[in-house]
Parts: structure tokens; C-alpha cells; sequence
């Protein structure tokens, strides 16, 4: 069967391989895929309106910022915004203190108050009962003292 083979007299150019392209990112198929559950976008939910919500009162006084004052310390004319944010009184200057009152009434000692006699029985009964606690507690510890050396 002639028709089938090729004739040798025609030279095929031999293909030249092609440069494949670098790929700059990553494809998805190369990276390895790790079981992370994706997760769903946060849901927005609307935040309700407020509707002709009062408005938190602001207390506004207005205070000419322009208007002349007079320094108490230092006697300076000045305005009242100079006074209020920038003024610096210059060296050591004093203020004058308007004099103290004091009085001189000797304090007044709190007497304790009268005890009935069954509360100084209960008083009497509770101290003695924390003087055997004490002395019980002593007789505990004081072999263990002993032997350490403390």
C-alpha cells in the first residue's frame, strides 16, 4: 500500500520546543490543599434606627474670648482666651490668701459607752476563753519549737 507511507523526498522541520510560560502566581492545582473549613462570609445585620432619639443635653456657655481681664496675681490686662489657655504668670508670684478661721476648741474625747454587767460577763467569759485557746495552742506547739530550735 503506497498510498499509505509518506515519501522520504519531503523534509518536515523538525518543531521546535515551545518555552512554556512561568507561571508568576501559583496555580490551585500545585498548592496542596489543607482541611480548613472555609468559612462564611460575617452575615451584616442591620443596625436598628433610632428615631428622634433626644440628643444628650451640652450645656453651651458663652463667654466673650475677646473681652479684657485682669490678671489676680500678677495685675496684667489681658484677654479672657490669653488668660483662660496661655497666660503664664512671670517669677514667683504670689496670691494672696484670704486668712484662715481657726478655732481653738479643744476636741471632744467620745466616752465609751456604760457597759450593763452582763455584757462585761460576756466580755470577761470571751477573754478567758481566748487565753485557754491560746495557752492550748502553746502546749501544741511548743514541743515542735523545742525540738527545731526555734
Amino acid at each position: 500500500m503506497p498510498a499509505e507511507e509518506a515519501p522520504e523526498s519531503i523534509e518536515e522541520a523538525p518543531e521546535e520546543p515551545k518555552p512554556e510560560p512561568k507561571p508568576e502566581a501559583p496555580e490551585e492545582e500545585e498548592v496542596e490543599e489543607t482541611n480548613i473549613p472555609e468559612k462564611p462570609p460575617p452575615e451584616k445585620v442591620p443596625k436598628p434606627k433610632r428615631k428622634n432619639a433626644p440628643k444628650a443635653a451640652v450645656k453651651k456657655t458663652s463667654v466673650d474670648l475677646k473681652a479684657k481681664h485682669q490678671c489676680g496675681a500678677c495685675g496684667k490686662v489681658m484677654s479672657v482666651h490669653t488668660a483662660l489657655y496661655n497666660h503664664r504668670c512671670p517669677g514667683d508670684v504670689k496670691v494672696p490668701q484670704p486668712p484662715a478661721l481657726v478655732r481653738h476648741v479643744p476636741p471632744v474625747q467620745p466616752e465609751p459607752p456604760a457597759m450593763s454587767h452582763a455584757q462585761l460577763l460576756r466580755l470577761q467569759l470571751a477573754q478567758a476563753a481566748q487565753e485557754r485557746r491560746a495557752q492550748a495552742q502553746l502546749r501544741m506547739t511548743a514541743p515542735i519549737r523545742q525540738f527545731y530550735g526555734t
